[in-house]
């Protein structure tokens, strides 16, 4: 198709595809419904189950006499449909389409990820903030309850924090946090679930 440059791979067998598709970095899913035997839903399910920071786009290709089953396909996870015959220039403003849902998924997807981080995160520090770290930490308890293991905890506080605020202002004192936090950090194992439990205090939680 003339201003439209896809990277092509042709799937045999329905138990390939969703191989196929993380093997080859495929984001572009076209279907050809043309057999009864194939089992469109179930695909569409497993592809929407797959784990891939990139968004799939799912076009299914089918005779109009198949109407009445779109809505179970899209339901189960197909975005677009096309009848055959189909000319060229429907099959480009189709993919024209896909390509512009991809972006917007995936821009989607990295604000939904931001916002995560941003809910978890001590906006000073960047550790885990107070909800977060005793989130982890009663995952941790639970874990060591089940595993009969020990576990400790410490807290280490900047005693005199309010005096330091005083006298040289929280913007410094924001320096001493994220200094403070980032010594401690490199002191850790990588398991070990630190974060800013209070305005002056440091949990670290020591599985």
């Amino acid at each position: 198709l003339k201003g439209y440059k896809p990277k092509l791979f042709v799937s045999e067998k329905t138990d390939d595809v969703p191989v196929d598709i993380q093997k080859n970095g495929i984001q572009t899913v076209i279907m050809n419904w043309a057999s009864g035997d194939f089992d469109i839903e179930t695909l569409c399910r497993r592809i929407r189950r797959m784990k891939t920071s990139k968004y799939i786009f799912i076009l299914v290709v089918t005779a109009r006499e198949r109407e009445k089953a779109i809505e179970k396909f899209l339901q189960a996870g197909a975005n677009d449909y096309v009848f055959k015959p189909f000319g060229k220039d429907e099959l480009l403003s189709r993919m024209k389409i896909a390509e512009r849902i991809i972006k917007l998924e995936e821009e989607l997807m990295r604000s939904k990820k931001k916002m995560l981080t941003l809910v978890k995160e001590d906006p000073v520090t960047g550790l885990f903030n107070r909800r977060s770290l005793l989130d982890e930490v009663l995952k941790e308890m639970g874990r060591a309850a089940r595993e009969t293991k020990y576990i400790s905890a410490m807290v280490a506080s900047i005693t005199n924090f309010k005096e330091l605020v005083d006298l040289h202002g929280i913007g410094v004192m924001d320096e001493v946090l994220v200094e403070s936090g980032r010594r401690m950090k490199v002191s850790c194992r990588p398991y070990d679930k630190l974060g800013r439990y209070t305005v002056s205090d440091f949990l670290i939680f020591l599985p």
